[in-house]
């Protein structure tokens, strides 16, 4: 695991925003066809393992790992333990249950305007190809240039959140319309703080994003041959495993689905 740093002897906190897994209440929109919801729960398990690796190879000095449900706080230590990230690694991460009864209020209880850790970032568990050093990445632009950092996903959305803390922001207006990017991106902007926008990642919510991820996975084991870098081992690991496999409708290029290989289908 790479060291954790600090430049200037302040604390970095990354908050991982995510669900304790349980068949039928995670990534619900991934259930149908070849996957029921117990292949979805492990694809998730997968993802959330993935990110939890990933963030203990940055340079963050905490690693808040909000969950719910509230009363699954064991389940979410124990996928921790499972993972063998050592003593030290170990005590960086604290759990917190979420509180708030919208998405947007979760936010904003996660990003405590009263916490004196200047750099926050925030990360979920549903993009299992992020880059320890785009958070590190973050971090920096945080510490040097007080800058708002948004990590992009498809339709718009956000796999990575930061900005310096006391940062003032209307949660329900940011996640309430139009696009989180867009509307982030409008809050550095009326307030001129320094943007900094990270290369796009894949979020996995549906089985259009499923069909990407796998094709993604299988060609980034061959690229390991010839470049050195993070690979989600437990995410792809699942897929293997469960032999998940792309085919297409009729041949058209566009209507691809994934299928159980070598299930007759």
């Amino acid at each position: 695991m790479r060291r954790n740093y600090r430049k200037d002897g302040r604390l970095k906190n990354l908050i991982i925003f995510a669900k304790v897994p349980v068949a039928g209440a995670v990534k619900t929109r991934l259930i149908g066809g070849a996957l029921d919801a117990e292949k979805v729960c492990t694809l998730y398990t997968a993802f959330l393992k993935d990110t939890i690796v990933a963030g203990a190879m940055t340079c963050a000095d905490t690693i808040s790992i909000f969950f719910t449900p509230a009363d699954k706080e064991r389940e979410i230590k124990k996928i921790v333990k499972s993972l063998k990230l050592g003593a030290r690694n170990e005590r960086r991460i604290k759990f917190v249950p979420k509180i708030g009864d919208s998405f947007s209020n979760r936010v904003a209880h996660a990003f405590d305007p009263s916490d004196q850790d200047p750099s926050q970032v925030m990360i979920g568990a549903d993009s299992p190809t992020q880059k320890p050093e785009s958070i590190d990445m973050a971090f920096e632009q945080i510490e040097t240039r007080g800058s708002m950092v948004l990590g992009p996903t498809g339709g718009g959305g956000l796999y990575l959140i930061g900005f310096p803390a006391g940062t003032q922001i209307d949660y329900d207006s940011a996640f309430g319309s139009s696009s989180e990017l867009l509307n982030f991106a409008t809050v550095a902007k009326n307030t001129e703080m320094p943007l900094k926008i990270l290369p796009e990642l894949l979020d996995v919510d549906t089985q259009a994003d499923l069909v990407s991820l796998v094709a993604l996975l299988k060609s980034m084991e061959y690229e390991r041959a010839f470049v050195t870098s993070v690979f989600p081992l437990h995410t792809h690991k699942a897929i293997e495993e469960m032999r998940l496999a792309i085919a297409r409708q009729s041949g058209d290029t566009r209507d691809k689905y994934i299928l159980i290989e070598n299930d007759g289908q």
